[in-house]
């Protein structure tokens, strides 16, 4: 453990490390030069992404960084660089495997040191499920508007209603036989349809 970026203080006469304490987080702690090099790496980065800290500190931290993501993260420093501090970046990170893993950056500068103390919390199973959930609401919207083509070609009067009992669609056939606009139908409860249509079927009995 370097004394160099602060990873260690003096209590006592006797100098104290934190390299225990590190070692028992779950979240990816660095300490990086502008030099684009890591200064410190806690053992959560082998965990996490199955290279040796030796091996993440021989190569610039860019080169394990997705190349997609490679100019974001290049900003993100440069920002850092001036002093602002970073809140909540996303980037992805090569593991050995060949695959990469979604990472959450806070960091902050210490510019007098000229480097960067970062925590990074890896976020790639809450990415992966919002991908999965967007690709569900895609599919069933692609199955609704399929639904909705089918049954505006139908001949006869189609109305469906949701959970809530409201008018959730109404075809161009039952506008025509109720006289009733789908504009004015769509989101009306089954109660307000049913007395909206009460004069015509009084009339028709």
């Amino acid at each position: 453990m370097s004394s160099e970026v602060g990873l260690s203080s003096v209590s006592n006469g006797s100098e104290v490390t934190y390299e225990s304490f590190f070692a028992l987080s779950i979240d990816l702690l660095l300490v990086a030069g502008y030099d684009g090099l890591f200064k410190f790496v806690n053992p959560a980065w082998t965990r996490t992404l199955g290279f040796s800290q030796a091996e993440l500190m021989a190569r610039p931290f860019l080169d394990f960084v997705h190349p997609d993501d490679r100019p974001a993260t290049i900003a993100e420093v440069e920002k850092l660089a001036t002093g602002a501090k970073t809140l909540n970046f996303r980037n992805r990170y090569e593991c050995r495997d060949g695959t990469y893993r979604w990472v959450a950056w806070t960091a902050i500068p210490a510019v007098s040191e000229g480097v960067i103390y970062a925590v990074g919390r890896d976020i790639t199973e809450e990415v992966q499920a919002g991908h999965e959930l967007e690709a569900a609401n895609l599919a069933a919207g692609t199955r609704l508007a399929l639904l909705t083509a089918l049954i505006d070609a139908i001949g006869i009067g189609v109305v469906l209603v949701d959970r809530d009992l409201t008018v959730a669609h109404w075809n161009k056939e039952a506008s025509h036989l109720t006289g009733i606009s789908a504009e004015k139908a769509l989101g009306l409860h089954l109660r307000l349809l049913g007395e909206a249509l009460a004069p015509q079927v009084e009339d028709y009995g």
